[in-house]
């Protein structure tokens, strides 16, 4: 008999489906393209109680092109878009592509001195965002943005008729024109701009977590491959009343590329403006979702309490990233079956798996892509050793680098391949992952992967998350000055207990000495990027506090020896 993840693979297969099935990268073309291949009155976007069609989509974008046609928007020119992945973020993004004009998406967290160094970085000629951060947004605009060319919504344009020929009253408006005001005139149909797959499409910001977020250029050609290899189903056809669930941030490729993930394969997009642990559930049996991408809450909604109905969900595929332990029994749990990729935002999803092994690993190469493992030399290692993954597209659907940065984008782009700074091993075909180059702590002359410490200490019960840094304090100098100790920074589960000396206890059998951390910190939460990673970089700032606890001495680690 069949467990239930294994009877997962059959779901949904008794359905009428509109698309066969096979590749959805059908060959080179704009993501305007594949949108207006299109264009009827099938449900394309459901938000809430708003459902738009494929042609109201384009009406409400037409207008907004038509308008910032009107303002001087041009091909060629960056359009800022501060929102999250809401209908206004999506109807932006094709006005933006249909007078030529390059998005730019950026994360509604950011504040004012961020915003101000991203907009002198990215050059934006118009900005839409919420009424809600005006007053962060307007003050770094101020000197990049000519007057009247910033938008801003309050989020009810679609409250009343899709159409958008019902809006709301304005009140309390800040000086700028309003989203509103521009879909309810009439102007003139936008300019038919000439788009090339090999342009530009959009400028992802990189996370940020090791360093200052980098400006991807992201062409149309490779955003629309993206989409098409975020899961390989070529074995299974979505049926067409089906739903693609997207509750994450447009800054981030994965909310950004959601739409067209849905469009290629038939589906809808549902998306949220967050996720939130209450609705995910209900939220895919109201829309009937059959795929989604569980970015960093795999644990999350494992440790929900279970319930007698959490097998009986229309989800048929997850593609969870990364995977955790239990992803075999999760995927029993809930009736699903289990996927994974690994991707960066200069590359897509350059590896995938239908049927990963074990949690370590990150898939084999996606269609098209091309990897291998090099050490630092540039030479391919031998079977078995672990070297960094290098990158490269047989039809050049990747990023091509980044924005006003040539050093940066020369470093990482070297003679055709991209260089990830992740180190893998192949073990028997599939790539595992091992850990980024420059999170390698090095330790008495070792270097130390302080994934392999997290793994450990993700296995205690009461852990809800945690990070491994390497620590420099200068007070081990006969091993050099570059020598580091661990330090460990975890959030403990609501409602439960833990001491340092009871994680001490639970590690020494489980980790070699050497591994084991010498620093310790227990957060509220985690800094996180808007993709959900912890922040690497900013941990590793942190001087010792009050609140460190030495392992040595069990005390806190400022205290004088």
């Amino acid at each position: 008999m069949l467990s239930a993840y294994e009877a997962a693979a059959s779901k949904a297969r008794s359905k009428v489906c509109a698309q066969s099935p096979g590749d959805p990268f059908a060959g080179r073309q704009t993501g305007l393209d594949l949108f207006r291949a299109v264009s009827s009155n099938a449900p394309a976007l459901f938000y809430f109680d708003a459902r738009f069609t494929y042609r109201e989509l384009d009406r409400l974008s037409d207008r907004l092109a038509g308008w910032w046609a009107q303002q001087g928007v041009s091909a060629g020119d960056r359009a800022a878009v501060i929102l999250q992945n809401t209908p206004q973020f999506v109807v932006a993004v094709l006005a933006a592509w249909k007078v030529g004009a390059i998005i730019v998406t950026l994360n509604p967290m950011y504040r004012t001195p961020e915003l101000t160094r991203l907009f002198k970085d990215c050059e934006p000629r118009t900005i839409l965002c919420h009424g809600d951060q005006w007053e962060v947004v307007a003050p770094a605009a101020a000197t990049f943005v000519k007057p009247g060319l910033m938008l801003w919504t309050d989020g009810r344009e679609f409250q009343s008729r899709s159409d958008a020929r019902v809006l709301p009253e304005e009140s309390d408006a800040p000086a700028e024109p309003s989203l509103s005001l521009a879909l309810a005139q009439e102007p003139p149909p936008p300019p038919t701009v000439p788009l090339n797959p090999e342009d530009v499409a959009l400028l992802l910001y990189t996370s940020g977590t090791t360093g200052l977020p980098k400006p991807v250029e992201v062409s149309h050609l490779a955003f629309t491959s993206y989409a098409a290899h975020m899961v390989d189903d070529r074995d299974h056809v979505w049926p067409s009343d089906s739903g693609y669930y997207s509750p994450w941030s447009a800054a981030h490729a994965l909310g950004f590329i959601a739409l067209a993930a849905a469009v290629q394969r038939g589906q809808r997009l549902v998306v949220r403006d967050g996720f939130s642990e209450e609705s995910y559930w209900s939220d895919i049996r109201s829309y009937d979702c059959q795929l989604t991408v569980a970015l960093n809450i795999g644990q999350l909604l494992w440790d929900s309490e279970p319930r007698a109905d959490d097998g009986r969900n229309p989800l048929h595929t997850m593609i969870m990233v990364p995977l955790i332990p239990q992803f075999r029994a999760f995927g029993d749990r809930f009736a699903v079956r289990i996927a994974t990729l690994y991707g960066m935002t200069e590359i897509g999803p350059a590896l995938r798996s239908l049927a990963p092994t074990t949690h370590a690993v990150a898939g084999h190469p996606s269609s098209g892509y091309e990897v291998r493992l090099v050490d630092t030399r540039g030479t391919d290692v031998a079977p078995g050793e672990a070297g960094e993954l290098i990158v490269r597209h047989v039809d050049g659907a990747i990023a091509s680098g980044y924005a006003h940065l040539p050093v940066e984008t020369e470093n990482a782009w070297r003679d055709g391949w991209f260089h990830t700074g992740d180190r893998f091993r192949d073990c028997a075909g599939e790539l595992r992952y091992i850990g980024r180059l420059t999170d390698s702590i090095r330790h008495r002359g070792r270097n130390i992967s302080p994934r392999q410490i997290e793994e450990e200490v993700r296995m205690h019960p009461a852990i809800a998350e945690c990070a491994c840094v390497g620590h420099t304090s200068g007070a081990h100098s006969k091993y050099g000055e570059s020598d580091q100790d661990v330090r460990l920074f975890l959030v403990v589960k609501q409602g439960r207990v833990l001491s340092v000396e009871e994680l001490i206890d639970y590690l020494r059998p489980r980790l070699p000495p050497y591994m084991l951390p010498r620093y310790y910190d227990v957060l509220a939460k985690m800094p996180t990027s808007v993709s959900g990673r912890i922040i690497r970089s900013e941990l590793a700032k942190r001087p010792l506090g009050a609140g460190t606890v030495e392992r040595a001495s069990t005390r806190s680690a400022n205290q004088p020896r």
